[in-house]
């Protein structure tokens, strides 16, 4: 299609004389919106629209001015943020140099970082517009414009002649119909028609509007780009791409470093040199200086392409690095600088106080300067190195940290013109390994039906360990085991033989594990049980053989006899092997009827069962015994339940008695009509095997009935910690532990929300893998069984606060003294602190005043390690001070007066020299250039200071 092209730049619009209400006239052309007015970007094409706009104000030396004209901060230029409002301040930055973001953030496509809930908030927020891309199900709110991907736009760009949709898709220019100013692209965008064949492709997808426009030659001040468009010629090499073929950033050389840009400077001791910064960047943009291997000297200044060092000492001798920054690239330039003469040693040790953990590694740092270089050695006041001391250049690590490390290191740097030395404080916080007994002992022996409990005491550890009992086959406690005291309690109630068997504890803190192992055995009144039914009918002549079986721990003995009569000597009666009897009687006559009773015996108890006999004429009437629901019955706690039992077939008087057959107890509370036992309040220890019974006149037993009574229970939670504070970035677990009838379900769930990726449950422990701030709340550990479920609450707190804050771990003072143990204490809320002395009270010279501890009159009774206890509705920590007491040293003190006479108003100076016996007083002999070392020998025990 043949398309025409005009030579003007806009046609006036005939019955156009004003423009509507918010838009601006361009000069007898188009309107344009009110608020692109004097936006520095040009949209009349005759730039109407920037005309007559106030002037931007100067910007100050220590400030950059952005291309809108706005005054900001030279140091936020090129700083990964956008200052700017239209994104000035990041442009020709360092190349290749990416911005990096923070987990919460979203990196916009021109490497601008936004917080990520802007992301498709259908606002743009990155400058590039790229936080509206690619947003699923977007739907455009009313006034707004939707582009193709997603993105929306203010309704008043559509149909402005210009491509407002940040994917450069030209969606909101589309279909609309153009005025006789503008020109159509093949894909329905509408230009400015001066914009044709002006070397910008601004037609996105089709270029339609640089076509057939021949191969336009560039003005000497421009650059020609390879698709023939062109840019300003100092856009060629500056790092980024400003032709759309990415042509005027090929053919670049970067910069290089020629030999004779490497410098060596010698100054003298005490002189002020000058470096400079020599480069073949034509022109370098920006220039930073620093010292390889080190920090510039406190007194060193720079303009940028100078560095001046003033007063240069032995220490400053090195390196120094040049680095010059241009949009071509960077550039480092090395100056080595050597110091001539001689000074005097410099000695300072990094750091300067530092806290190790027992059993970790530490690090002293001895920085030291001097022509010529000193040499370091290292020391502890008032003990010698170890061989877990190691120097190593100038520097002092310690190996395997102990309680004895903690002290005072010195380094002492020495050459030929003098010495200095620098010292060092080291504070070790204790580790122990646990230690742990069990209470009353480690094996227990309890009857059936009785209770037990193990305690597993810490008689050591530090910091305090934590207290876990688990069974050592893996399985669950049953529903009658409690855990006590935090843990450290395991109660049984009412044991059955379920509970028997191994159980451990477990004690840990950061300094290892211990484990100790109880012993649970269970002994109970025997079982015993007749194979046979009761009653148990024959005729006459007959064999009768009865089998009782029978179990229990230790085993019981079992036997045979019949009540209120020997058993016939043509009975045979069997010994009990493994908990079996056997009674036979042959040859049966009406004689034998009656009740025999199965005994099983030992030291447990002693449990008997009855069968009746009944050697029967023919066509005699049989009775019928019958319990309902011979199965199992089942009732959960606190609930009722009924067990019938009732006789048919005989007119016979019978009474129905309930008994328990497993040596369990009926119920107190039980009430028992007409054969039934009503059972009201069901409890745990009310199941088992019951049996009705059927008592004739003499309290003969005519017939017995079994039925099972089986209790089922809500499971009960235990939370373990219930309540903690955690830091930022800790592993934070809770144990939610279920006691109760198998199987139980656990499951954890958040109060108020949801549970983040970053939470694992697994075998009813919720872990916080990396705790942030924002895990702070309440958390629901549920269990459910058959019987119903249960649910407990778990707090967790994350406070980036350090509860305490110890000034000393150790403090030492003399008998007879005052002294003060601090402990800083922060938090929100503010906690409540409470002192305490290890192993025992507070003696009566100790006061809490303002949260410190102040001791009086110190005694030697006053040794040992205090508790600094923090507490709040977060939670609470605790930490130690030990405090050493020594006897005050017995000094000979002789006063010595600068006046023998003393008038009033006189000024009078009193010296107490310790006095020094003729043994301390040593006489020294040297050779010239030797070494002499002189010890201070002293009666002072211990002294506190050498000079």
């Amino acid at each position: 299609m043949q398309k025409l092209r005009f030579g003007v730049s806009f046609i006036s619009l005939k019955g156009i004389t004003t423009c509507p209400p918010g838009q601006f006239q361009c000069d007898g052309s188009r309107c344009v919106d009110e608020r692109r007015r004097c936006d520095s970007r040009p949209d009349c094409a005759d730039r109407s629209d920037e005309a007559d706009c106030e002037k931007p104000k100067a910007c100050q030396p220590d400030e950059f001015r952005c291309g809108d004209g706005q005054c900001i901060k030279e140091f936020l230029k090129c700083d990964r943020r956008y200052d700017c409002q239209d994104g000035s301040d990041e442009l020709s930055c360092e190349p290749g140099r990416e911005t990096i973001c923070q987990p919460n953030e979203f990196r916009c496509g021109n490497g601008q970082c936004i917080d990520s809930s802007l992301k498709c908030d259908r606002k743009y927020d990155c400058q590039d517009g790229t936080d509206e891309i690619s947003c699923a199900g977007v739907v455009c709110p009313p006034g707004t414009f939707r582009c193709d991907n997603g993105s929306c736009i203010d309704l008043f760009l559509r149909c402005d002649g210009r491509g407002d949709c940040p994917d450069r898709s030209g969606a909101d220019e589309r279909g609309c119909p153009c005025s006789p100013s503008q020109w159509q692209c093949d894909f329905g965008q509408c230009l400015d028609r001066s914009k044709l064949c002006d070397g910008t492709v601004d037609c996105p997808d089709d270029n339609s509007d640089e076509r057939d426009c021949g191969i336009p030659g560039c003005t000497p001040d421009k650059f020609r780009c390879s698709d023939g468009t062109c840019i300003p010629a100092e856009n060629k090499c500056n790092g980024r791409r400003e032709c759309r073929d990415g042509s005027d950033e090929r053919n670049c050389l970067p910069p290089t470093v020629t030999p004779d840009l490497v410098e060596t400077r010698t100054a003298p001791f005490g002189s002020t040199v000058v470096m400079d910064c020599k480069t073949t960047l034509d022109p370098p943009l920006a220039y930073t200086w620093y010292k390889q291997g080190g920090v510039l000297p406190l007194e060193a200044t720079t303009n940028g392409v100078q560095l001046t060092i003033p007063d240069v000492k032995g220490e400053d001798a090195g390196t120094y690095i040049c680095t010059a920054k241009s949009p071509v690239g960077t550039i480092d330039v090395p100056t080595i600088l050597i110091v001539t003469g001689r000074s005097p040693p410099t000695a300072r040790v990094e750091p300067e106080r530092q806290t190790i953990m027992q059993g970790s590694s530490g690090e002293l740092r001895c920085i030291v300067g001097g022509i010529p270089r000193p040499t370091v050695s290292w020391s502890k006041v008032g003990a010698d190195l170890s061989n877990r001391h190691r120097v190593k250049e100038d520097n002092l690590y310690i190996s395997d940290v102990t309680v004895e490390d903690r002290g005072l290191y010195v380094c002492r740097a020495e050459n030929r013109d003098g010495s200095a030395q620098a010292s060092a404080i080291v504070e070790v916080e204790r580790r122990e390994v646990p230690a742990i007994e069990l209470y009353p002992e480690a094996t227990q022996t309890v009857i059936r039906g009785g209770s037990s409990l193990f305690q597993c005491r810490v008689t050591a550890g530090i910091p305090t360990p934590t207290v876990e009992w688990v069974r050592a086959d893996g399985s669950p406690f049953t529903s009658s085991t409690e855990i006590l005291n935090g843990g450290g309690v395991i109660k049984f109630n009412r044991v059955t033989l379920d509970e028997e068997g191994t159980y451990i504890c477990t004690a840990e803190n950061f300094g290892g594990r211990v484990t100790a192992q109880a012993v649970l055995q269970i002994q109970g009144a025997p079982t015993v049980k007749i194979i046979q039914a009761n009653p148990y009918r024959v005729r006459p002549g007959e064999t009768v053989r009865f089998e009782c079986l029978s179990e229990g721990d230790p085993r019981p003995n079992v036997s045979w006899r019949k009540l209120r009569h020997p058993l016939v000597s043509y009975a045979a009666s069997d010994e009990s092997v493994d908990g079996k009897a056997l009674l036979e009687i042959r040859r049966v006559s009406q004689s034998d009827s009656g009740v025999y009773i199965c005994s099983a015996r030992s030291s447990a108890g002693v449990t008997e069962e009855r069968i009746q006999l009944i050697v029967e004429e023919t066509d005699s009437v049989v009775p019928e015994v019958m319990v309902e629901d011979r199965v199992t019955t089942t009732a959960t706690v606190n609930s009722s339940v009924e067990l019938r039992c009732f006789v048919r077939g005989t007119d016979e008087d019978i009474y129905l008695k309930w008994t328990r057959t497993d040596g369990g107890q009926i119920p107190v509370n039980h009430r028992l009509q007409d054969g039934v036992l009503y059972i009201p309040n069901v409890q745990p220890e009310d199941a088992g095997e019951y049996s009705c019974l059927g008592i004739v006149e003499g309290d003969v037993i005519l017939f017995t009935a079994r039925a099972r009574l089986a209790v089922v229970a809500p499971p009960r939670i235990q939370l373990n910690p219930p309540r903690q504070t955690a830091r930022p970035g800790d592993i934070v677990r809770i144990q939610c532990s279920a006691i109760g009838d198998q199987p139980i379900a656990i499951d954890w769930s958040r109060i108020g929300g949801y549970l983040s990726p970053s939470m694992v449950q697994a075998g009813g422990i919720l872990t916080f893998q990396g705790i942030t701030a924002n895990d702070t709340g309440r958390y629901l550990c549920t269990a459910a069984n058959a019987a119903g479920k249960a649910e407990g609450v778990a707090e967790v707190f994350v406070n980036e606060e350090t509860p305490l804050d110890y000034v000393r771990k150790e403090e030492t003072a003399f008998v007879g003294s005052n002294i003060q143990l601090k402990c800083a204490v922060s938090g929100s809320p503010a906690p409540q602190l409470d002192w305490s002395k290890d192993g025992g009270p507070l003696l009566d010279n100790a006061r809490v005043i303002n949260n410190e501890l102040w001791l009086r009159d110190v005694r030697m009774e006053n040794a040992g390690r205090y508790i600094c206890t923090a507490s709040n509705s977060a939670g609470r920590t605790r930490d130690y001070v030990i405090l050493n007491v020594r006897a005050v040293p017995t000094l000979e003190v002789k006063i010595e007066s600068n006046k023998e006479v003393v008038n009033m108003g006189d000024t009078l100076d009193l010296r107490f020299p310790p006095t020094v016996t003729p043994d301390l007083v040593e006489t020294r002999t040297a050779p010239f250039g030797s070494t002499v070392v002189m010890d201070c020998k002293t009666t002072l025990d211990p002294p506190l200071a050498y000079t």
